[in-house]
């Protein structure tokens, strides 16, 4: 029974190397369970950072939308303004000139400017 472990002689140093295997693994398990929680934590703050930042980029442009969609606004009203201020004189003129013509030839210009949008 040369290999034959008497109940006396090595059996504390196994259980020794025993509990030494199992501190190691508790140990292993502990640091991982840490560094998965360390990891699930940042990646928590960093997907909060990139939809933040997503947010005040999608505010910004819509800042700059309506912006932009004011200054067309404004641009297209004093473009429309002139084209009517210059219709007003454009009229005016002819009203001028048309006391001026005679009933003929009021009749004539009246029907080359009603034409195009007379039926036919």
């Amino acid at each position: 029974m040369s290999g034959a472990v008497s109940p006396n002689s090595g059996g504390e140093g196994s259980t020794d190397a025993l509990r030494r295997v199992k501190l190691a693994e508790k140990d292993a398990e502990d640091r991982l369970v840490a560094a998965r929680q360390s990891s699930e934590e940042r990646l928590r703050r960093l997907r909060d950072e990139s939809e933040a930042a997503v947010r005040a980029a999608q505010s910004e442009a819509e800042g700059r939308r309506a912006q932009a969609v004011s200054l067309a606004q404004a641009r297209a009203t004093a473009e429309a303004d002139g084209i009517e201020q210059d219709g007003a004189r454009s009229a005016a003129e002819v009203a001028a000139q048309g006391s001026r013509l005679s009933t003929a030839q009021r009749t004539s210009l009246l029907q080359a400017v009603l034409a195009p949008f007379q039926s036919e």
